[in-house]
């Protein structure tokens, strides 16, 4: 079929465009290889949203804790270094193919997801929403698309954690609470 007047058609050319993009994404996923038995376990999904982030500015080190121990992954030696007890594993980056992310039931065969833009905003505590600065609203949906559940953000020299499931962020100093949301743009 071709269109005369593709003004008639806009969902379905914005769907079309949607599906275009989607479909030059390279998904990937990082792993590290465990133990002895050279089995290959997932990093969290808190862990791939900071690799994630950090090659998107060009970073090669990671630095997080985990059970009470700090660690180190590089990026360019693809390797995870306990920094307390010096143990080395291999880690790796594996695409993921989208009939597996298909398969898992995150997407339908029968149906185009509708994407709209949004922002994420935080209640101001009287009735009223302030939109999160730029820089944790790309952070925010970043981890939403990675599956994340929490994470954590600092805005004005504040550190929150950050509760997508249950829609909420906790100021860690003061353990103020707010309701957060996904406002359409």
């Amino acid at each position: 079929m071709i269109w005369t007047n593709k003004q008639d058609f806009p969902e379905l050319i914005s769907a079309l465009c949607h599906i275009l993009e989607a479909l030059a994404l390279k998904v990937t996923k990082w792993q590290v290889e465990i133990g002895d038995t050279h089995e290959w376990a997932d990093l969290s999904s808190e862990r791939q949203l900071e690799i994630r982030l950090a090659k998107e500015k060009g970073e090669t080190v990671v630095h997080f804790r985990a059970r009470s121990f700090p660690y180190e992954i590089n990026l360019v030696e693809m390797k995870q270094t306990n920094l307390k007890t010096g143990t080395l594993r291999p880690i790796r980056e594996l695409e993921v193919s989208m009939s597996a992310v298909a398969d898992s039931g995150e997407v339908t065969s029968d149906t185009v997801p509708e994407v709209r833009p949004y922002k994420w905003q935080v209640s101001n505590g009287r009735d009223g929403w302030w939109d999160f600065p730029a820089d944790v609203d790309a952070k925010l949906k970043e981890a939403k698309a990675a599956g994340l559940v929490t994470l954590q953000a600092t805005v004005r020299s504040q550190t929150y954690d950050i509760d997508l499931h249950d829609m909420f962020q906790q100021n860690k100093s003061t353990g103020t609470k707010r309701q957060i949301r996904i406002c359409e743009l």
